[in-house]
């Protein structure tokens, strides 16, 4: 795995483009690791072959330079192949990787086995989870000069599909999405995501926020660089006709309801209502150990080969004087004006919820809302957004589950006598951290930063406990604070523990 930061580096480097033929969206994230290894390459457009696109992901181990170089060549050599020109994509595509290899390293290298290496607990002498890669020349040292016959070797694995009107869009990923999630589980979810309309590369980013361990300590699993690219298949559509396509798919795999407006799903009965996505069937965003991970996939294994068993929410229908109508349960809560945080704070949790409470605020600006949190915490800048949208409208604040770091900050600005926190609740605190790469200059400018930063989210905590002395708060936060509900309340985060829910909708408020 390499080095590992304190903390995630969790800054995306996001791009997307489409021309008649296809469309992409690309993002990028360091993540846990101490340095970026992977690289990647989108081209929609290839000059001097009309109607050729080219699309690749690299994934880097012990640095990231050869990645970088591939990303930079690869594709160039490819193209510039004698035999490309001749339609012999296959032979342009095995010249260009041998190319690139040999002008990494100018001598040839082994094969597996028969060059003398080994395979230990699947690597290649121990040290390589792969045996075809560009570079490691340590494994390429054979007294043969055919590059076929290396330990490993730099002749791609090359399979052939002719494109058809059911394909709808390919995936490229490294280890850190893979490892996280399975093939069907990605693009079952990137289906969801495109029938509700959400660019691509926005898709990549939610990809890459779930997949990350919400902890670089306790598993590899989530810690890798993070590189994803999708490419829609247009098929003659345009980019808003593929769209309409997919969702019209999405729509048809959905389970139908009988005239009694019973579900046709396959799911067993007494799961059926609480059927959801299958991004929301962990504790927590991102970690998930490895027995978790095996249940999960069990699971809808079990209950449906059909791609849509991972993505259903809970609807409730209604019946009024008017007709009938549906809501997904977050919609439904929404009316009663109840908000959900469920999982870590990133941009894209914080959008949602910043949109829900601008919303209800427009609405009403004076009736109260409810926020319910069961969150490990997460980005600051994302939740300073939240925090600075508690404006017009009271916001009353409930934990349900735990409120660590960020959530905890956002369950103390709740409003003064409606913060509250159910009794098995798991409370923390602590002092914002951070990593930073580069000159010595910029370091000690990031180090500036987080500690003006940690200065102002104590005098937040410092304002809302309403602790005269900052000292208090410093200390609290100097490492991982936790607390359970009697000491929250003790510490002024919150004002009561709610042993019992009020009759009434809202955490604190009546609901007409």
């Amino acid at each position: 795995m390499g080095q590992l930061l304190s903390a995630p580096i969790t800054e995306k480097h996001s791009s997307s483009g489409h021309n008649d033929r296809f469309a992409f969206g690309a993002s990028a994230m360091q993540g846990w690791r101490a340095t970026m290894e992977d690289a990647h390459t989108t081209l929609l457009d290839v000059q001097d072959a009309p109607g050729t696109a080219f699309f690749a992901v690299y994934d880097g181990h012990g640095g990231g330079k050869v990645a970088r170089y591939c990303g930079e060549r690869l594709h160039k050599n490819i193209f510039a192949d004698a035999v490309f020109s001749a339609s012999d994509f296959r032979g342009a595509i095995n010249n260009g990787f041998l190319e690139t290899d040999r002008a990494l390293r100018d001598e040839e290298s082994t094969r597996i086995l028969f060059a003398g290496g080994s395979v230990e607990s699947g690597r290649v002498n121990g040290l390589l989870a792969v045996s075809r890669a560009l570079g490691d020349f340590k494994l390429k040292m054979g007294d043969t000069s055919q590059p076929g016959d290396q330990i490993v070797i730099a002749i791609p694995d090359i399979m052939e599909h002719k494109l058809t009107d059911d394909d709808e869009f390919l995936v490229l990923a490294c280890d850190g999405i893979w490892e996280g999630m399975s093939s069907k589980q990605v693009v079952s979810f990137i289906r969801q995501k495109i029938a509700e309309k959400i660019p691509l590369n926005i898709v990549c980013e939610m990809i890459m926020d779930h997949c990350l361990a919400a902890d670089g300590k306790l598993t590899s699993i989530g810690c890798d660089n993070m590189t994803m690219v999708i490419v829609a298949l247009l098929n003659g559509k345009t980019l808003e006709e593929w769209y309409d396509y997919i969702s019209n798919r999405v729509a048809l795999s959905m389970p139908k309801r009988d005239e009694n407006h019973q579900s046709t799903s396959k799911l067993p009965a007494n799961i059926r209502a609480l059927s959801m996505s299958a991004l929301q069937m962990t504790g927590r965003p991102g970690f998930r150990t490895q027995y978790e991970r095996n249940v999960h996939s069990n699971i809808f294994s079990d209950w449906s080969q059909e791609p849509h068993a991972q993505t259903l929410v809970p609807f409730v229908v209604e019946q009024s004087a008017r007709g009938e109508r549906s809501y997904d349960i977050f919609s439904r809560l929404l009316k009663e004006r109840i908000i959900c945080l469920n999982g870590a704070v990133h941009d894209h949790s914080a959008a949602l919820i910043v949109a829900q409470l601008l919303f209800l605020e427009s609405e009403n600006p004076e009736k109260p809302i409810s926020l319910y949190i069961n969150s490990p915490g997460g980005s600051v800048t994302a939740g300073m957004a939240i925090y600075d949208t508690y404006i017009q409208s009271p916001v009353s604040t409930l934990c349900n589950g735990q409120a660590c770091s960020m959530g905890s900050l956002l369950l103390a600005a709740g409003e003064p006598g409606k913060r509250y926190a159910l009794p098995n609740a798991s409370i923390m605190m602590h002092q914002p951290s951070g990593g930073a790469s580069g000159q010595a200059s910029d370091i000690a400018i990031h180090a500036r930063e987080i500690l003006r930063v940690r200065e102002r989210l104590n005098r937040i905590y410092q304002k809302h406990c309403n602790v005269k002395d900052l000292d208090v708060i410093e200390r609290a936060v100097e490492r991982d604070h936790f607390m359970d509900a009697e000491e929250a309340l003790k510490f002024g985060l919150i004002d009561r523990i709610m042993e019992k829910r009020p009759t009434s909708v809202g955490v604190g408020g009546s609901s007409n």
